[in-house]
């Protein structure tokens, strides 16, 4: 990715600057690509999402500009349940098929392996859907644009989650110049020391404290003390994951000329935790 995907991404995407509506469509070709590279088994599940919140929104949009307020409703329904039904077919039928058939046989069904982003994917088609029947921003006339939303290779697998009225203006107004671009790169590079340097490490540390108790199979008892400090690092890990990952995708975001929301805003400091909460997963609560 960091030396072969990436600088050809931003090569060619830069030396399209003449036109925007040719980085639009080079953006989608290269998130088309970065899914095919980690989940290349369910590329047409990926591309037959993103156009079908695409028809989706057309729909819905006409329904409301022609005042068919129910016919939109459902037409928005059915398109909340168009992408929710992937995301419960991999992430949660299969848990609980196993657990069924844990119940009912001794042979457990078949689990299939879960699509890469399954969870942003739903996100967004359903924020795509939804942004465009409240009116909050106007329905592109072509697939190129609005289907750069869904396939933006940066957010497909972590967050911030960006909703599609905080998208759409960029997709077809943006500036992108040097000075955004080296605070991309400087971000970038903080969220993989983040990940690398910090997060990796401190959760193997969690992971020998948690495995304390089951050496070589045999169950063992261990100190509260070992064991609050196996949970404080494995927090500690947990955080500096999440958080780089965020830094990478507002880093990378930057570079294109995107501006992202902040994922996370010095939790520690919080004083309760539904402050915690919000300073934690800002980008879905603002």
């Amino acid at each position: 990715f960091l030396l072969y995907f990436l600088p050809v991404l931003i090569l060619v995407y830069f030396l399209l600057s003449f036109s925007q509506k040719a980085q639009n469509l080079w953006l989608v070709l290269s998130g088309c690509a970065f899914y095919a590279l980690n989940s290349y088994a369910y590329t047409l599940l990926f591309l037959a999402a993103a156009l079908g919140n695409f028809l989706f929104g057309q729909a819905v949009s006409r329904c409301a500009e022609r005042g068919q307020e129910t016919k939109a409703k459902w037409l928005m329904a059915v398109a909340c349940a168009f992408n929710l039904l992937p995301f419960i077919v991999y992430r949660h039928l299969p848990a609980a098929l196993v657990s069924l058939g844990g119940l009912l046989c001794r042979d457990m069904p078949f689990s299939p392996a879960v699509p890469f982003g399954i969870s942003f994917l739903a996100l967004h088609g359903i924020s795509y859907v939804v942004d465009l029947y409240r009116g909050n921003v106007r329905r592109s006339p072509g697939f190129g644009n609005a289907a750069l939303y869904p396939t933006f290779f940066p957010t497909l697998q972590a967050g911030p989650v960006i909703r599609y009225r905080d998208m759409a203006w960029q997709i077809e107004k943006r500036k992108t110049n040097s000075k955004d671009a080296v605070k991309g790169l400087y971000r970038l590079v903080t969220g993989l020391a983040k990940i690398v340097l910090l997060a990796r490490p401190i959760l193997s540390v969690a992971v020998i404290e948690f495995n304390q108790s089951n050496i070589s199979g045999i169950y063992s008892a261990v100190p509260a003390s070992l064991a609050w400090l196996g949970l404080l690092v494995y927090v500690l890990g947990i955080y500096h994951y999440l958080s780089g990952y965020s830094d990478v995708v507002i880093g990378l975001s930057a570079i294109l000329g995107f501006s992202v929301p902040e994922n996370f805003s010095q939790p520690q400091l919080a004083a309760s935790v539904g402050e915690f909460w919000d300073r934690c997963y800002r980008s879905l609560t603002e």
